[in-house]
């Protein structure tokens, strides 16, 4: 009998394992779709090596791929991580400055209407965040290669706001300004969902601004050599008691296509994680 029912499960063995085999061939399939489509298209290459197979991704051409140089004339730039655009000042008349921004199709941005006083690409999402000094004020703008359009994001009363640092957190969509106003240092933060918001900090004399990108908590040290910590909308003391909260800025503009970016980068870098744990 033991001998009939081993012929008889031998028998089942091709049926289930062909089975089995369908199965994992479909969930594979199916977490490639979907990797697929929570990457943006910044991020897609038409050509990717995979077990020495070239598999087509992405319908960008191998122009858009090639790495970009300095243009001449540029003054200042800087590029995208991989070398694909470039965000550069140039001169356009007798003391007057433009920001250009060019990738392989050409240039698909001219801003003239003001001095540039920072520009930096945030991470590896195409965007540019940059701050413009228009008379006694000062703009902040984020543009996005993929939209064309730049977005006004943030304006300051006077031209003494220096940004000194970007945080920018690829997991969670959100980026921090540390901006020096005079002698005072303040801290701003991004997220779609109340724009830029002035963090509660202005009783402290910060010294030193450190992040923790995956988990969203800023760690802050004053110059008395105290500690605080910013995280979940508020500011707290080195006992653990909640110090303040967030106060919302009035001068604010929220950015959906921005945001949609922003959490579709942090969907990618959360996947590159998850395949090299």
């Amino acid at each position: 009998m033991l001998i009939k029912k081993f012929v008889r499960d031998k028998k089942k063995m091709p049926f289930w394992s062909t089975a089995i085999l369908s199965v994992t061939l479909i969930q594979l399939i199916g977490f490639q779709k979907l990797d697929e489509f929570l990457q943006p298209p910044d991020f897609k290459k038409e050509n990717v090596v995979h077990a020495q197979t070239k598999i087509v991704t992405a319908s960008l051409s191998d122009t858009t791929l090639k790495k970009i140089s300095v243009p001449k004339g540029a003054l200042r730039y800087v590029f995208t991580p991989e070398y694909t655009a470039i965000a550069y000042i140039k001169q356009f008349a007798p003391g007057k400055e433009e920001l250009i921004i060019q990738d392989n199709s050409g240039i698909v941005l001219r801003e003239p209407k003001g001095k540039v006083k920072h520009m930096e690409w945030l991470g590896e999402s195409n965007t540019l965040l940059y701050m413009l000094e228009k008379g006694d004020k000062q703009e902040l703008y984020l543009f996005q290669l993929q939209h064309k359009e730049p977005h006004f994001v943030y304006k300051w009363p006077n031209k003494e706001f220096k940004i000194t640092k970007v945080f920018f957190s690829p997991y969670l969509e959100y980026f921090y300004l540390q901006v020096r106003n005079e002698e005072n240092t303040e801290l701003y933060k991004y997220t779609f969902s109340t724009g830029l918001t002035v963090l509660p900090t202005e009783d402290i004399k910060i010294a030193r601004v450190t992040y923790d990108d995956k988990k969203d908590i800023v760690f802050i040290l004053d110059q008395k050599g105290e500690e605080w910590e910013y995280k979940n909308g508020g500011l707290w003391d080195k006992n653990g008691k909640l110090y303040a909260t967030n106060k919302i800025g009035t001068n604010i503009q929220k950015e959906p296509i921005i945001q949609k970016v922003l959490e579709e980068q942090a969907a990618k870098r959360v996947k590159e994680e998850t395949k090299q744990k």
